[in-house]
Order: C-alpha cells, then structure tokens, then sequence
C-alpha cells in the first residue's frame, strides 16, 4: 500500500507528481537528518475555515491512507494546492477517489473545496482484490463542539451515517462503490441528505 511521507528507505521507490516538466536531485538537500517536511494533518473543528477529514480504507489484504475531504478558504471546486490527484494503481488496490473530468488527471484521492456554509462531496470506493469486505474509518476527534454536521451517505445501500457519531463503516463490494459525503447545519443540508438515485 501507498504511504504519504517525505523520506524514501533504501531498497523503496515512490512517486512525484508534476505539471510540467521537472528536474529532480537525488539527494534532495533538506534540513537536519536529511529530511523535508510533508503536508501536515489538519485537525481543526469543522466550523474552522480550514479543516480536513483524512480516510482509511481497509479490507484483509490491503490500505489505502491518502484519500480525505475538507475546506480551505484558499481551495477551489477545481483542481488547487490542497488536493491530491490519485496514485497510480498497482495491479492489486484499494482506492477512494473523486472525479474530477475538467482535469487532465480525472481521480483525486483528496477534495479540499472552498470554505463553504454548506457542501456535498462524491467519491468512490474502488479495489482490485478477493477480498469484499471493506472498511473506511475516520478520527472525528477533533470535530468539536459546533453546529456543523458531516454525514456519509451510503448511496448503494442509501444508510446515513452521522460521522460526528461513529468513526467506521464498513460494506460489502464487487470492483466500485459509491459514497456521498455531506456538510453543513442541520438546516442548510437536510434537503443534500437524500441519497442520489
């Protein structure tokens, strides 16, 4: 599985993503010990301008850990700093992605939209494996204590689940499996929690 990190062990590969054109050093020159630093977690409330959900999917015989949601007041609907698009697919996987057809690459693994009063995140869950079982887990330690609601909505199944009230899910799955993640007050998002048809 895919890890996000700065630091590469011997004997390890990684990839790099680029719009254009770029020469790399290897060494890279960094700070002490040879390290850079990465993209940090943001663990803010959900009523901050700036605040991240991060996933974890698992079944018995693979992770995948980059894929998350949030807002930044500097993040757009299309394509910016905050997202990441997709990793490329080893010939077994787990995968979340959101689509995203104005962008040369067409899957994010991470949505950072605007900051918004209120908003709705698709995304699917896609695998190549044996195994069906899977489950996508998320820390809602730090949601705080606001009026701002995260719903997952399971539009296979159409369950909802209060993300500020449980912190898995899991569900059965062939090859693709369709979610939908609503934010907001109860009163700016109670007509977005109805499942897609």
């Amino acid at each position: 599985s895919f890890t996000d990190g700065s630091t590469l062990d011997a004997f390890s590969g990684g990839f790099i993503f680029t719009t254009a054109p770029t020469s790399l050093a290897i060494p890279v020159t960094a700070i002490a010990g040879g390290r850079v630093t990465g993209n940090s977690v943001v663990e803010e409330p959900l009523d901050n301008p700036n605040w991240q959900v991060l996933f974890n999917i698992t079944n018995d015989d693979l992770q995948f850990n980059l894929g998350g949601l949030g807002m930044h007041p500097e993040g757009s609907v299309n394509k910016d700093y905050y997202d990441d698009v997709a990793m490329p697919r080893l010939p077994e996987y787990i995968d979340m992605n959101f689509a995203h057809p104005e962008y040369f690459i067409s899957r994010f693994n991470k949505d950072i939209a605007p900051t918004l009063e209120a908003n709705t995140w698709h995304f699917t869950v896609a695998k190549q494996s044996n195994v069906d079982e899977v489950k996508i887990s998320w820390d809602n330690s730090y949601f705080g204590d606001n009026d701002m609601s995260l719903y997952l909505i399971d539009q296979e199944r159409n369950h909802l689940i209060n993300m500020r009230d449980y912190t898995d899910y899991s569900f059965t799955m062939s090859d693709k499996y369709r979610f939908k993640v609503v934010f907001g007050n109860k009163y700016e998002i109670e007509e977005l929690l109805v499942p897609d048809q």
